[in-house]
């Protein structure tokens, strides 16, 4: 054995017997400034504590004061491996429970982001603020995990871990990392209807729609997630920070190819619901009443009507106006009346005492009528320039609601969709990695 001081000794046994500065202070009843300054051969022991010393490793003073074993160099006490590795294990496993527990609170933190965004959204009827609320808790979390995680790191690489242990060590810490924070931000994607249906600062969303819209963003964020996890590994592997073995190489490769045809299926799914919301309206959906009559239709808009249910009110979310023209041989028109979407606080300016005013073009002829039927919504009407012959459709609040039914069993559906693919991508990947595996 190489021939060092009493402090580089020192240093050597404590660490091979797994034993950190504060502990073996601990033992000698000294404080562990006292042995860092013996281990940098600043200061030595006293010499009544040189055989305490020799008896805490398993040598003798004189070895202690030579700063060497008196003994073969190829010989290794079984025992002081044995009390070593078992330090370090247990080192090891409480480092894990700490850094376990703090990504617990990371967690905890976000899921309270998510109920106070919840009782502002139901409760008071300001979902905006609630998702405001809800995203400073959800940085919080993603603060304090970067924070618990550095200082985990910064553990992993002291002097106090060591061996090949700590490459599964870190491992652990990465993988512990990964989970917390792509749980954190599938909860911020599940709050993000909070922000797009809402139509103002001052209004909720229903529960069925934040529970559909919801998911659908949380398996958008789940695949986001895994995507952005793949990268990442790949980077760290490559940098040497994450160590793989040949399984794990061979899995990722598999991951890697399933990842890529998982993320074409659904962004191709994806841009299908999002050009089905953009193009396609309730009316699509919506029996109506229809006329044929010219004097039938404007006699049904003009008999008032302004009794509402509170089903029929809740059911409102009408858009601004909108006038679509075609002109062709035969024209069409579609006019919606009304305001915005959501929760009113304030009835619509129709609710009072004054009436829109609709003209509408027949045969060269503007026709004029007053709307006073409110539980009109929007109307649409074809004619033909070379004849009288008119078929105009009205939708009312219930037609509306009809409609609005139908595109969110349909958007439903497209979430049960999102789950099958995901499924189907998941499986086929477990079934290539069994077949890899087999020998």
């Amino acid at each position: 054995m190489e021939r060092r001081s009493i402090g580089q000794f020192i240093a050597a046994l404590r660490k091979t017997h797994g034993m950190t500065q504060k502990e073996l202070a601990e033992m000698l009843s000294v404080s562990d400034k006292a042995v860092s300054r013996w281990e940098r051969d600043e200061t030595a022991p006293d010499i009544s504590l040189i055989p305490v010393i020799a008896e805490i490793f398993g040598v003798t003073s004189d070895e202690i004061l030579r700063g060497e074993k008196i003994i073969n160099e190829n010989s290794v006490s079984n025992e002081g491996n044995a009390k070593s590795e078992k330090r370090l294990k247990n080192l090891i496993n409480t480092a894990k429970t700490k850094f376990s527990v703090k990504s617990i609170i990371s967690l905890g933190i976000a899921i309270i982001g998510l109920i106070v965004s919840m009782i502002c959204n139901f409760g008071f009827n300001r979902a905006r603020i609630g998702f405001l609320i809800g995203c400073i808790l959800f940085l919080a979390a993603i603060l304090l995990e970067i924070i618990f995680s550095i200082y985990a790191f910064s553990v992993s690489n002291s002097d106090d871990f060591f061996g090949e242990n700590i490459n599964g060590f870190k491992k652990f810490l990465i993988m512990k990392c990964r989970n917390t924070f792509c749980a954190i931000f599938c909860i911020f994607a599940f709050s993000l209807p909070l922000v797009y249906l809402a139509y103002d600062a001052y209004c909720g969303i229903y529960f069925d729609s934040w529970l559909i819209q919801g998911l659908i963003c949380f398996f958008a964020g789940a695949a986001i997630c895994i995507f952005s996890w793949w990268i990442i590994k790949y980077i760290l592997s490559k940098k040497g920070i994450l160590v793989l073995s040949e399984a794990e190489k061979i899995r990722f490769k598999i991951q890697k190819r399933t990842v890529l045809a998982a993320s074409i299926v659904l962004a191709a799914t994806v841009f299908c619901q999002l050009v089905f919301n953009s193009c396609v309206s309730y009316t699509v959906f919506s029996k109506g009443t229809a006329f044929s009559d010219i004097n039938e239709f404007i006699e049904f808009m003009e008999t008032p009507k302004d009794e509402y249910s509170d089903s029929e009110q809740m059911s409102m979310n009408s858009s601004a106006a909108e006038t679509h023209v075609d002109e062709e041989n035969n024209g069409s028109i579609y006019e919606e009346i009304g305001g915005g979407a959501g929760e009113y606080d304030e009835a619509p300016d129709y609710y009072g005492d004054e009436y829109d005013e609709h003209t509408i073009r027949v045969n060269g002829k503007d026709i004029v009528f007053v709307q006073r039927n409110l539980q009109v919504i929007g109307f649409e009407y074809k004619y033909d320039k070379n004849s009288d012959i008119i078929c105009a459709t009205a939708y009312t609040i219930n037609d509306y609601a009809q409609g609005h039914y139908v595109i969110d069993i349909i958007n439903f559906c497209f979430m049960i969709l999102y789950i099958a693919e995901a499924a189907f991508f998941i499986i086929k990947y477990f079934l290539k990695v069994k077949k890899q595996s087999k020998p």
